[in-house]
């Protein structure tokens, strides 16, 4: 319980640096569009196992299968 109570306050920081990322991810990306790169998607994905983690008994559980749909022009740089 005492750990619940000592995460609190990096929740919040957790959760306001990823709303400046998203932010300025989304504005760049905007502003100097650029070919959909594969460290891009790893990002995105950790960012998602990281808002979707749970603190279990044994310590903290994230989800460890995701789908990826992409949009067909982008895939096809991928296809190789």
């Amino acid at each position: 319980m005492g750990n619940q109570r000592e995460s609190r306050p990096f929740k919040f920081l957790d959760f306001f640096e990823n709303s400046i990322e998203r932010v300025v991810e989304g504005s760049l990306g905007r502003i100097l569009p650029s070919k959909l790169q594969p460290a891009e998607i790893a990002r995105r994905l950790e960012r998602e196992m990281m808002v979707q983690q749970v603190i279990g008994i044994d310590g903290p559980i994230a989800p460890n299968s995701f789908r990826v749909v992409l949009n067909p022009a982008d895939a096809t740089q991928f296809d190789g």
